[in-house]
This record gives C-alpha cells, sequence and structure tokens, in this order.
C-alpha cells in the first residue's frame, strides 16, 4: 500500500490513477487519522458483493434460529395471534428468500 498526502493526490491525480489500476491501494493521509483509501471500481464492487452475501448469511442463520425457537414452544398458551402470524407473513412476502426443495 501507497501512503500518500491530499495535496500529492490532487498534484499528481492520473499518475496515483494509473497505480491504482496497477492494483496497487492508495492510502491518502490526512489530518486526525481520518484516512482515505481509493481501490479500484471492481475491487470495491467485489469487496461490496462480499458483504452483502455476509449479511445475508447472518440474516439466514437468525431466520434459522428462529425457527428454532419456534419449534421448541410446546406450552399451548404460547401461540401466535392472528396479528403476529400476519405480520410473520408480511415481513417474509418483504424478503427474497426462497424454499430449497428435496427431489
Amino acid at each position: 500500500m501507497i501512503v500518500i498526502k491530499t495535496a500529492d493526490l490532487t498534484q499528481n491525480f492520473k499518475h496515483v490513477a494509473e497505480i491504482i489500476l496497477g492494483g496497487e491501494k492508495v492510502l491518502i493521509s490526512r489530518p486526525k487519522n481520518e484516512n482515505l483509501v481509493i481501490l479500484t471500481e471492481k475491487e470495491y464492487n467485489q469487496m461490496e458483493r462480499l458483504r452483502q452475501n455476509t449479511t445475508s448469511q447472518q440474516k439466514i442463520m437468525a431466520v434459522r434460529k428462529f425457527i428454532e425457537d419456534v419449534s421448541a414452544i410446546k406450552d399451548e398458551d404460547n401461540v401466535l395471534t392472528d396479528a403476529d402470524w400476519n405480520e410473520f407473513a408480511n415481513i417474509r412476502s418483504q424478503t427474497n428468500l426462497t424454499r430449497k426443495v428435496e427431489i
């Protein structure tokens, strides 16, 4: 990773851009340690996909845990009201979760 100052970036942007496109990461040093990192759009998109997939996997794990918790309820006094059931159905309809079917 290359570290440069903000002034160096503004004076040498074309050269810095070529370095970044060559695969190098560039850290822009700023006061109060409010630094920035510049990377290519391709690298950013890869990081964003990884972040989204991680978030989706975390959500799926939370749903599985919820299903386990609900399945463990055996007491007849613990029931979902119509409003609870409708809210659950509404949340489910707003997600892009799909059902895996074994063939």
